[in-house]
């Protein structure tokens, strides 16, 4: 390998580490018993910086813009309050919760999370419409989902079964509770600020808006604007000298010639496959489909 791969460095990746607080979920006034029994499958027992910070604002009904840096447990953050509302509601809403993030692999996270998080909330349904996806198994789910109650989309295939109103989707959304923005610089940065424009004038301004993002560029002023309708909370969860990437998670590259790309890649999945035989994740990410 050395023959074709300069090192500039090297060490273990075992994946994602949270820095915690000092407060346990428990603690965290009015969370329903079912909840707390899925953290506890989670094995999460203590709020992240970020959930500790932002939650008891967000749980007090207020809008809230919060600085977060990608990998810190934010998610959380902005999916307890619209399942501890979604399951106290007597009479559910068409949509009570709408999620819109930059890519569909975040987007599958955000489903997944909000699915462990309503583990024991039986009649909790969560739908993900993304780019590169049916869009009939989308309508479907629409369909066969009378009260789809949290909603995590991409904003091209959202904005998509809006305008062509799928299952009456933007009547549905007319009494929506939440709107989540994660990621939200990396919406901008991706050319989606047209798109959510155009999404904001399908929703309703009776609503709580949360934005999150891990830095606060000018293009995200305008946004904000016509995001949020009432007084907002700015929450500012990074320290002033505090590194762009969370720093509990060990990073590596290496740089080779594009013919070699391949031959790096198989050896590192292939070796990696070899040392955790009974508990792997790779996700590779490539700068195009082709």
């Amino acid at each position: 390998m050395n023959r074709f791969v300069h090192r500039h460095l090297l060490s273990p990746l075992w994946g994602r580490r949270y820095i915690h607080s000092n407060q346990t979920f428990k603690s965290v006034n009015g969370l329903s018993p079912l909840t707390l029994k899925a953290f506890d499958k989670m094995k999460f027992e203590y709020l992240t910086k970020v959930q500790h910070a932002t939650l008891p604002t967000i749980m007090e009904g207020k809008d809230v813009l919060a600085r977060a840096k990608t990998g810190t447990g934010k998610s959380i953050a902005f999916l307890l309050p619209m399942i501890e509302n979604i399951v106290i509601q007597q009479q559910r809403k068409p949509i009570s919760a709408l999620v819109l993030s930059p890519t569909r692999e975040l987007a599958t996270q955000i489903e997944t999370e909000a699915a462990k998080l309503t583990t024991f909330h039986n009649n909790v349904n969560i739908g993900c419409f993304i780019g590169g996806t049916s869009v009939k198994k989308d309508e479907n789910k629409l369909a066969t989902c009378r009260n789809l109650d949290i909603i995590v989309a991409t904003p091209g295939r959202l904005l998509d079964l809006l305008q062509r109103d799928a299952k009456n989707l933007v009547s549905r959304l007319s009494l929506l509770q939440f709107l989540a923005l994660d990621e939200a610089d990396r919406l901008l940065d991706m050319g989606f600020k047209t798109d959510l424009e155009k999404i904001f004038t399908f929703l309703p301004k009776q609503r709580q808006t949360l934005c999150f993002s891990a830095t606060l560029p000018n293009s995200l002023q305008e946004i904000c604007e016509r995001a949020f309708h009432n007084n907002h909370v700015f929450i500012d969860t990074v320290e002033k000298d505090d590194h762009d990437t969370n720093q509990q998670v060990v990073q590596e590259y290496l740089v080779c010639s594009i013919d070699q790309q391949i031959k790096v890649l198989e050896y590192f999945i292939e070796s990696y496959k070899k040392e955790n035989p009974d508990n792997y994740k790779i996700l590779v990410v490539f700068p195009a489909a082709r």
